[in-house]
């Protein structure tokens, strides 16, 4: 900030520049910090960076991220949203000689997963911490039979080797079975040694992921929304409306928002985006390419996501009972992924929708 003002400069604007400095920088400049009124206080609070726990305040109507950095004193706090792509927050990285545990990190202590790798359970936190200076991405797959775990591990796969040359860990947790975590595994491709399974929803309902339609807001969510009302879930269950009901309702897009524009981009291609067969190598049979080379080169071509769709389909179909949890109302559940350095969450994205999950590519660049 420049502080080399003249004393016709607006004492208004000189006294927030001064509220707004740090009290090092003004004292080395000679200037003395005024006193805050109650008016100015609250004007402060406003521009203050956002807890990374605290839920986006409204939804932004455009495809264009918007991004707001705030900074104080050599820390600053990105808070971007986008349409179509859910919430996701970034953090900078605090002073190597500060110990910082966040408070998702500690919400997660007093829960257990069992290795896909190894069937042993241990706890979730003893995954990563320990080293306050590795990075380490945990992706929060919903159930093992669901649409979403499964793109997001076929397009995390391919990016594994790179992540693991910069020393970036990987913790993959999802719904599920301890075999439903091992077929997940072999039909995605993706390591097993780095896949752990949840027997519930415990550590999704303490970092207040979404729960799904007709689905009762865990505490931690604390912007929730009318379709997990008391009074839609209350009349869901004198109902007895079965939870396939309400996946096919969220399919639809009520209580799922972004969804149906989704499943259309996979049916008519997306100008903006690579070939599939770059994000999902392997996902569907090479022969394949010559196929969609009909109808051109170097984009998402129509069809092509949905085929990596429609193939994902049949595997969860022909092994559902195999893949999902025994408590079918799971498979409504929402996940999300974090980036950690050490116990310190730096970066954060919740999914908000039925194929909404993580951008990758975003996720990886936060890692790195």
């Amino acid at each position: 900030l420049n502080l080399n003002l003249k004393r016709e400069t607006d004492k208004g604007k000189f006294r927030m520049q001064t509220l707004m400095t740090p009290r090092s920088v003004l004292n080395r400049a000679g200037v003395s910090r005024p006193s805050v009124s109650n008016g100015s206080k609250r004007l402060l609070s406003k521009t203050r960076a956002p807890c990374v726990n605290n839920r986006a305040k409204s939804e932004i109507p455009t495809s264009t991220p918007r991004s707001l950095s705030l900074g104080t004193a050599g820390n600053s706090v990105r808070h971007s949203q986008q349409l179509g792509r859910g919430r996701s927050v970034a953090l900078s990285a605090t002073p190597a000689d500060t110990v910082v545990s966040s408070s998702e990190y500690e919400a997660l202590q007093e829960f257990k997963v069992t290795s896909a790798a190894t069937g042993e359970e241990c706890a979730l936190t003893a995954l990563w911490g320990q080293d306050e200076t590795q990075k380490v991405i945990v992706p929060f797959l919903t159930q093992f039979g669901d649409f979403d775990s499964f793109e997001l591990a076929q397009r995390l796969r391919p990016k594994l080797e790179e992540l693991q040359s910069a020393g970036v860990g990987v913790v993959a947790v999802g719904i599920g079975s301890l075999e439903a975590a091992k077929e997940f595994c072999r039909l995605t491709k993706f390591p097993a040694e780095l896949v752990y399974a949840c027997p519930d929803a415990g550590p999704y309902d303490a970092l207040g992921f979404a729960p799904g339609f007709a689905r009762a807001a865990p505490p931690a969510l604390t912007q929730s929304k009318w379709w997990n009302a008391p009074w839609l879930v209350e009349r869901a269950e004198a109902a007895k409306l079965h939870p396939y009901m309400k996946l096919v309702i969220m399919c639809a897009g009520v209580g799922s928002p972004g969804t149906l524009p989704e499943v259309f981009r996979g049916y008519l291609g997306d100008k903006s985006a690579p070939e599939v067969f770059q994000r999902y190598p392997d996902a569907i049979p090479g022969f394949m390419r010559t196929l969609f080379r009909v109808l051109g080169e170097g984009y998402q071509r129509p069809f092509e996501l949905a085929t990596v769709r429609l193939v994902n389909m049949v595997n969860i179909l022909t092994r559902w009972d195999l893949l999902t949890p025994p408590n079918k109302e799971l498979i409504l559940q929402r996940g999300g992924a974090f980036v950690f350095k050490g116990k310190e969450v730096i970066f954060r994205y919740d999914d908000p929708a039925i194929l909404r999950f993580v951008n990758v590519e975003e996720l990886v660049e936060a890692a790195l």
